[in-house]
């Protein structure tokens, strides 16, 4: 998805903060342009030199006059903002400026903000407004987002409420139904549920990046103002309730989708959805998502990783078998660092697949892997080859042999 490009600042249109009012469409391409050059003019500055204010000081009025007019992306634009503007007007102005927007989709965004910015904000009356939405919106989208937001605001203090709220507000988006206090769903109806709002956070993960991104004048990727929430982010906590309800599709979304730092609370939540998944019953597909483990072992550890996927190998069929050992003798490769001991146990199984399996994909995979984990590891000589500088002129690494030299490989994905 990246592309390398240097581009001169100078390409960037010049910003007019003085501008009279504009519509929405303009005045969010004018600040972001403007927050670009921001984020260039803190790239050159020296260590020790002053930060310029953020772009949003100066747009702030402009904002707030479009949000006085009823353009809800602005008031969006005002909620994201409030912490990049030292004079931004107080929370009970923002809160006040959501409430006026009613039953508009908009709102549905807005609430994922306020709860994101919770501390600012008197809790009585944040949460007085998400129940109102929750009970008074006739738009579902509205309904759902609001109990997902106030989930957020109770669960210090309410965690069962919160987890009450999250599976309602997939049972409204994604079931069109009202789920009653204290119900709980049969281990089918979860799974069922678990799909229907995975299957919909991936599809809209897929077009996120475009609404919520865009490319700048150097390469590098910018937000978009006004631009809807992450869908992952929205829904993670309702898939990781559903996991913990014993959804062994949402187990699984889990454990491919966690954070990649975790605390230990979150790290032995995961270790039981993989100990509770390796024991079901589970289908080609589910076992292609274990087709890469280097991340479960980075999150997780070695220790829980390894048993687990063997016990899978075993009771896997022969079709699933080569994408399970790929997966693990390259985390055991890629987790070795210098023990040798535990990359040539990697290299074992990567051999495995090679030579029981020749014509799978897995065995070209592992044949790269091998040639990798043997070959560009600490210690060992860097493999030949010729390029060209950056003009235009040949040369071999070997040219430089004997010479401290760095080879940097980069780009943007």
């Amino acid at each position: 998805m990246g592309v390398i490009a240097i581009a001169a600042l100078a390409l960037l249109p010049q910003v007019r903060t003085d501008a009279p009012p504009a519509d929405w469409k303009a005045l969010a391409t004018e600040y972001d342009l403007a927050f670009e050059r921001w984020v260039h003019s803190i790239d050159e500055l020296a260590p020790d030199a002053e930060r310029p204010v953020h772009p949003a000081s100066t747009f702030w009025a402009r904002f707030a006059e479009l949000s006085d007019r009823g353009e809800g992306r602005a008031t969006l634009w005002l909620l994201a903002n409030r912490g990049n503007v030292p004079s931004a007007p107080s929370a009970a102005d923002l809160l006040a400026r959501v409430r006026r927007g009613g039953e508009d989709e908009w709102v549905g965004s807005a609430v994922f903000e306020l709860a994101a910015a919770r501390e600012a904000f008197d809790s009585k009356a944040l949460t007085g407004f998400l129940e109102e939405r929750m009970a008074a919106a006739t738009l579902d989208p509205v309904r759902a987002r609001a109990a997902l937001a106030l989930a957020v605001v109770v669960e210090p203090q309410d965690a069962a409420r919160a987890a009450y709220l999250r599976v309602w507000a997939a049972m409204l988006a994604y079931q069109g139904i009202d789920l009653a206090p204290g119900e709980e769903l049969a281990r089918a109806d979860l799974d069922e549920l678990a799909g229907r709002v995975i299957d919909a956070v991936q599809k809209e993960s897929d077009a996120y990046f475009e609404l919520a991104y865009r490319a700048g004048a150097d390469g590098m990727y910018y937000p978009v103002s006004g631009a809807p929430p992450d869908p992952e982010a929205l829904w993670q906590a309702v898939v990781e309730e559903l996991a913990a309800r014993g959804s062994t599709r949402a187990q699984l979304w889990a454990l491919a989708h966690a954070p990649w730092e975790l605390d230990d609370a979150a790290r032995q939540r995961l270790r039981g959805f993989l100990e509770s998944v390796v024991q079901a019953p589970l289908s080609e597909e589910d076992l292609r998502a274990f087709g890469w483990q280097g991340g479960l072992v980075h999150r997780l550890g070695l220790e829980a990783v390894e048993p687990c996927i063997r016990r899978l190998i075993e009771k896997s069929s022969d079709s699933a078998r080569p994408g399970l050992l790929f997966g693990l003798g390259d985390a055991l490769c890629e987790a070795a660092g210098e023990d040798a001991a535990q990359r040539e146990r990697g290299l074992a199984v990567l051999r495995e697949v090679r030579e029981r399996w020749p014509s799978t994909d897995e065995a070209k995979r592992a044949e790269g892997r091998i040639f990798r984990y043997s070959n560009l590891v600490v210690g060992k000589t860097i493999p030949d080859f010729e390029t060209v500088d950056a003009d235009g002129n040949a040369f071999r690494l070997s040219d430089y042999r004997g010479k401290v030299t760095v080879v940097d490989f980069w780009g943007f994905w």
